[in-house]
Order: structure tokens, then sequence, then C-alpha cells
């Protein structure tokens, strides 16, 4: 009876080390994106755009509707957010280069936005609109 006790307070202590790293991982992510001082936003778009990089229009034809879609709503969202005019940091981040940030932001559609101010996510969504109007809010950087 006292091993079985002790085996089970073993793995709970491994359980709990466990989730621990993963919180802390977790946190440290957000830390590394958010913006350190007080009205600053920082926005993050993540697509799952094969290549590291936005496809050339030129070869969307060659490709499945998934990218497709990304595609579209990538170039309609793009001079749509005025990110650059409402945040302090923009950036279009690709899932193949960006996997633990991934995992640890609990995204799991393509696109999806995620705004951060010095306090951590304010908003994270997979509709652009929602994140337009949420950027509309936000008074000017410049």
């Amino acid at each position: 009876m006292r091993i079985f006790t002790v085996s089970i307070l073993f793995s709970l202590l491994l359980i709990g080390c466990s989730f621990g790293k993963y919180e802390a991982k977790k946190i440290d992510t957000i830390t590394q994106l958010k913006p350190t001082e007080e009205d600053q936003y920082h926005m993050f778009v993540f697509f799952d755009f094969p290549h590291h990089e936005v496809p050339d229009p030129s070869w969307l034809e060659e490709v499945d509707e998934y990218l497709q879609m990304q595609y579209e709503i990538y170039e309609k969202m793009m001079p749509i957010l005025n990110a650059d005019l409402k945040t302090d940091l923009f950036g279009v981040r690709n899932a193949s280069e960006n996997q633990e940030q991934i995992d640890f932001l609990n995204i799991n559609e393509f696109p999806t936005c995620i705004i951060l101010d010095n306090t951590g996510i304010v908003l994270a969504t997979t509709d652009m609109y929602e994140a337009a109007e949420f950027l509309r809010m936000l008074p000017d950087t410049n």
C-alpha cells in the first residue's frame, strides 16, 4: 500500500512539473510577442503558407482551395487592417516557421490574428474583419 501511495504521489509530481513547464513556455512566448510599454500594440497574423513565404499570385492556380482562401484573405485584408498605422509592431508569421508559438497560442485555424498590448493578448481571432474593427478603435501610432 505504501509503495502504491508513493507511486501515485511521484506521478502527480511529474505531471505537475510537466504542466508547469508548458505554462512557463506559454508565458514566455506571450512575453516575447507583447510590447513592453502601455498604449502600444503588437499584431501578428499567422498563415499556413508553404515555402515559408506569401505565395505569388502566378502559382495560385496550381495549389489547393485552402491555400487560395488564405491568399485571398491576405490580399483583401492587409490594406484594410492598416496595421502599420495602428500597431507598433506588425508581422506576418508562417506556420511552418513558428510552430512552437502556434502551439502555445492554441492556434489551430489559419489565418489567425493575434493582437497584444503590454498585459498580453487582447484579441485572438480568425475573423479578419473583427481584427480590423478592433484596430479602428485604436489611435494612430504616427
